[in-house]
């Protein structure tokens, strides 16, 4: 797994998908990335995700998203 934000488990058919935003991984130094939000450098790494899996793994036929931080999914873009 070589995301900063995302991990990613194939289990045949299914992709799990753990949302986990790097807070001080921002595209800009000192901008925190809090509760899950993203920015363009999250949106960067979910599109390779989604390429590779269309490619690499085309016995997925599920996605399930999910958010590896307690209480919170996303706080949405910043």
């Amino acid at each position: 797994n070589n995301y900063r934000h995302w991990r990613v488990d194939y289990d045949g058919a299914i992709a799990n998908l753990y949302m986990d935003v790097d807070e001080d991984g921002g595209l800009f130094d000192g901008y925190q990335l809090k509760l899950n939000s993203y920015d363009l450098g999250v949106d960067i790494e979910l599109n390779d995700i989604v390429q590779r899996m269309r490619f690499e793994h085309p016995e997925v036929k599920v996605v399930v998203m999910r958010s590896a931080k307690d209480k919170v999914f996303c706080a949405g873009a910043n």
